[in-house]
């Protein structure tokens, strides 16, 4: 070959200087030679050299576009592909290692044999061509491809075949073109060695990063997964999940970074590469080994600790560098531990002072040791005095105790009180105490490791006062009604239960006796006989019966008792000698069974139930006419009226009857007996009567039968009854028969067939209707 040639080839190739340059010479007949120049080499994905004989294709893949021979490189599917795709021009082995040097005068060759075939024009003229070299010496068993593509010397123009099937001058392939965007995604060599590589036909292109590497366990690590198929995205797991401990994948870059914590060994991490052509995968060896080992260093932090003797350590870890296989402490106070295997401080220590605290962590390398301040103090234990009361549950206030110190509690000088005790848990003293007088105690707290302390002196006092009566002190009641009054004691802590009460005077023994006390219970009852303003004194007392405990008598309670008269009060039964007594709205009213020519009379002067009149007279009603003609006898409270009515029509009486206060005022009362005289008998349209409406099981019912209802007038001389009516309803009482009102509750449904009998003292009608009642 022409050294000028050969230098202006390569100024030519000046941009990817290190890359090997495949040259195919033209041959007379049916024979051509590759040769590589440069300082490359081609091997395989894993940097293995070529053997001879490995299987070199020249030939087109037609008029088909980079994208579509890009497809081809596709997984499992390469090779096929590429057998389907692609017009193969000759055919040959390399007979050389591949492995060339620099400025050597005589590259070696490969050389191709083909023949050229008939209508070879058709099939290759004007076409791109290409060379295949495989990894071994046929298509079927090889696993590795490299694709390359002709280049024009000194162009920027693909070399294509021309249309008689011959080869211009001088063919030369380059890897710097479709080649390695195929295969090598951006570069066509792995970085730093300037060695072509060969990618898998199982996988496209591969993953081109190294697949061992090594970690040190909490060492920073980082390692970048590289592919030649255009990646997006990566990813990394160690048996189907995260990776070792310590370290995490940028699934965007490919950088597996990160300290390492886990166990020294190797782990078979599987790599993938997602790119357009679809994802490929590999296995990474990853060896984490262990640091060199070196003495500990202790990391755990040396500030001043502090500890109440007695309690409870806050507790403390050793923590180290360097996997330290065991720990311990020196100098520290008595009744604290080091647990060898976690490096934890705990107990209760049992010494007062100032301790520096040797912590060591140790390794096979040897001991790394540091040191803290451990400050600690007495607890303290304070007891408060307390008062006592007789006969009555109580207990002290919890000790005051230093936080950190939980002792146990036992008597150590003086006794309790009797009937009280200690909680040796809390240090609350509790009970009834049943004596007077005062203990002086000193308690002993006893904590963790035997460490005691004994509390400050109190005393606990056993005291009450008397009682103190808070009743009423004035009551109110009336002439000839009992009177229950009862006293009762204010209670506190301090004061302990009455144990009788007494009475100690009174202004009018013969009005507030002195025998009417129940000295038990307290509860005074007299009945007085006559009005006026009278005063009592009460005391209580504790402390003075046999076997009980108190401070004695109580203050003196003045009561004052204020006697009234009670006003007459008319009584609810018959007050006229003939007629049915009813109370509408508060007022009363006499209905009477009265004809024309019948006779009326009214003589009943003391029919006041409580309170004793002691005057009374009969006066006429303002707005209704007085009876006429009627016979007055005598006067007082025994005057008595006789009426004969001569015609029909309405009547009024009014009653007064009166007696005389404490204060010496009359108290007086009246009452109106109205009189309805009737001739005739009465009639449906007259008494207003309607049917009632219907009601329901379970809801109370209230209805009128007459469209008067309430407004009707009591005097009316018509009354109602009934047979027949709904379950649970009824005229309840005079008034409602008088009234027409129907009360009560339903309880079965149904229509009822109602009989009413509208009755007056001429007669009575019936009228039938029926009631119906909802479920």
């Amino acid at each position: 070959m022409d050294a000028k040639w050969f230098l202006s080839s390569l100024l030519h190739f000046a941009p990817v200087i290190g890359a090997a340059l495949i040259l195919l010479f033209p041959s007379i007949g049916s024979s051509a030679t590759v040769a590589v120049i440069g300082v490359s080499e081609i091997r395989t994905s894993t940097g293995t050299t070529l053997n001879d004989g490995s299987l070199v294709w020249v030939g087109t893949f037609g008029a088909k576009t980079d994208a579509t021979i890009q497809g081809y490189f596709n997984g499992s599917n390469t090779l096929t592909n590429l057998q389907n795709n692609f017009s193969t021009f000759a055919t040959g082995q390399i007979n050389s290692s591949f492995d060339f040097n620099f400025g050597n005068s005589a590259p070696e060759e490969a050389t191709l044999d083909y023949t050229t075939r008939a209508g070879s024009q058709a099939t290759f003229g004007n076409q791109n061509i290409y060379v295949l070299v495989f990894n071994a010496a046929t298509a079927g068993t090889s696993d590795q491809v490299a694709l390359f593509r002709s280049f024009n010397a000194g162009g920027g123009t693909y070399k294509t075949f021309s249309n008689d099937n011959t080869l211009s001058s001088d063919l030369e392939l380059s890897t710097g073109s479709l080649g390695a965007e195929i295969l090598f995604g951006t570069t066509y060599s792995t970085s730093g060695d300037g060695q072509f590589r060969m990618g898998s036909l199982t996988q496209a292109a591969g993953i081109t990063s190294l697949l061992t590497a090594e970690a040190t366990r909490e060492s920073p690590f980082s390692y970048t997964i590289t592919a030649n198929n255009g990646p997006t995205s990566f990813l990394a797991t160690y048996n189907g999940g995260a990776l070792p401990t310590g370290l995490t994948l940028n699934s965007a870059t490919g950088v597996i970074s990160g300290t390492p914590t886990a166990a020294a060994n190797t782990y078979n991490i599987q790599l993938t590469s997602i790119g357009s052509l679809g994802s490929v995968s590999a296995t990474l060896a990853l060896e984490i080994k262990n640091a060199a080992i070196t003495d500990p260093v202790i990391t755990s932090p040396t500030t001043d600790q502090t500890a109440v003797a007695g309690g409870t350590y806050a507790g403390y870890t050793i923590t180290a560098s360097n996997s330290p296989t065991s720990y311990s402490i020196e100098g520290g106070p008595a009744g604290l531990v080091c647990d060898r295997n976690t490096g934890e401080i705990s107990g209760s220590p049992t010494e007062v002072g100032s301790f520096e605290v040797v912590i060591k962590a140790t390794n096979a390398s040897g001991t790394g040791p540091s040191s803290f301040r451990l400050v600690v103090s007495a607890p303290t234990v304070v007891f408060a005095n307390k008062t006592f009361t007789p006969n009555i549950s109580d207990s002290t206030t919890p000790p005051i105790v230093t936080p950190g110190f939980t002792p146990t509690y036992t008597k150590l000088e003086g006794n309790l009180p009797d009937g009280m005790t200690l909680d040796s848990s809390t240090g609350i003293i509790s009970g009834t105490p049943t004596a007077y007088g005062t203990k002086t105690l000193t308690i002993r707290a006893t904590g963790g490791g035997g460490y005691s302390v004994d509390s400050n002196q109190f005393t606990l006092i056993v005291t009450t006062t008397p009682p103190t009566l808070n009743s009423a002190t004035t009551v109110t009641g009336y002439v000839d009604t009992e009177i229950t009054y009862p006293l009762s004691s204010a209670r506190s802590s301090a004061v302990a239960p009455v144990d009788y009460y007494t009475i100690v005077s009174s202004s009018d023994p013969s009005v507030v006796p002195l025998s009417s006390l129940t000295p038990s219970t307290g509860v005074f009852t007299f009945t007085p006989l006559r009005s006026g303003v009278y005063t009592a004194q009460f005391r209580a007392y504790n402390g003075l019966t046999a076997g009980s405990i108190g401070g004695g008598l109580s203050p003196i309670l003045t009561v004052t008792f204020t006697i009234e008269v009670i006003p007459p009060i008319f009584n609810n039964g018959s007050k006229a000698s003939k007629g049915q007594y009813v109370t509408v709205d508060g007022k009363d009213y006499v209905s009477l069974p009265l004809n024309i020519g019948k006779e009326f009379e009214y003589s009943d002067g003391k029919e006041a139930t409580s309170g004793k009149p002691t005057s009374g007279f009969f006066s006429p009603i303002p707005g209704l006419p007085w009876p006429s003609p009627i016979i007055r006898e005598g006067s007082g409270l025994n005057e008595k009226i006789t009426f004969r009515p001569t015609q029909a029509g309405t009547y009024g009486i009014r009653k007064t009857i009166s007696n005389i206060g404490r204060t010496g005022g009359a108290q007086t009362v009246t009452r109106d007996v109205i009189i309805t005289v009737v001739n005739q008998a009465p009639t449906v349209a007259g008494s207003g009567f309607v049917t009632p409406p219907s009601g329901k099981v379970g809801q109370a019912y209230r209805q009128y039968v007459t469209r008067s209802g309430a407004g009707r007038s009591a005097a009316d001389p018509v009354s109602f009854n009934a047979t027949g009516l709904p379950l649970g309803l009824s005229f309840a009482n005079p008034a409602d028969c008088q009234m027409g009102l129907l009360t009560g509750t339903p309880t079965k449904a149904g229509n009822y067939s109602v009989k009413f009998y509208i009755a007056n003292p001429k007669g009575y009608i019936v009228q039938t209707a029926t009631m119906i009642i909802q479920p």
